[in-house]
């Protein structure tokens, strides 16, 4: 009989520490339930809305300079410092996207005549490295 008592008792005094709002904003014509007010947007992986002007006049004016002017030494012609990394291709990506990835562009590209419309490209002689597009442009298929 203590055990429920006590049980209760713990839901009644943890349960008003316990408050959240959900905010309901509406996007593209779709409703959004959010824990955060609808003027902020953490979907993606950039930020969507602008800063301040001020704020980022004082950011710009407190960075260092990083023109290729002001930059000296042998990371001024290098580009091991400002090399982008290169991705590996995965499905669902299209062709420029591949053509930039680390694969690079292929050594031989075939289109079949069938009424899909696909196309594959390959990387070595072997023709052990491939990927295959479909009709969209989009990578299908990835053979290592």
């Amino acid at each position: 009989m203590l055990k429920p008592i006590c049980a209760l008792f713990a839901l009644l005094v943890a349960s008003p520490l316990v408050n959240a709002e959900i905010f309901k904003c509406t996007r593209a014509g779709n409703a959004v339930y959010q824990n955060f007010p609808c003027d902020v947007d953490s979907i993606g992986s950039s930020a969507t809305a602008t800063a301040p002007a001020a704020k980022t006049a004082a950011i710009a004016a407190s960075a260092p300079d990083r023109s290729p002017s002001a930059v000296s030494g042998p990371k001024a012609a290098g580009a091991e410092a400002s090399a982008p990394v290169r991705i590996e291709p995965r499905i669902g990506l299209t062709r420029n996207q591949v053509r930039t990835s680390a694969w690079g562009e292929p050594i031989e590209i075939v289109k079949e005549d069938d009424e899909e419309g696909t196309e594959t490209w390959y990387y070595d002689l072997e023709r052990k490295r491939a990927i295959l597009f479909d009709a969209r442009g989009k990578v299908a298929d990835i053979s290592r």
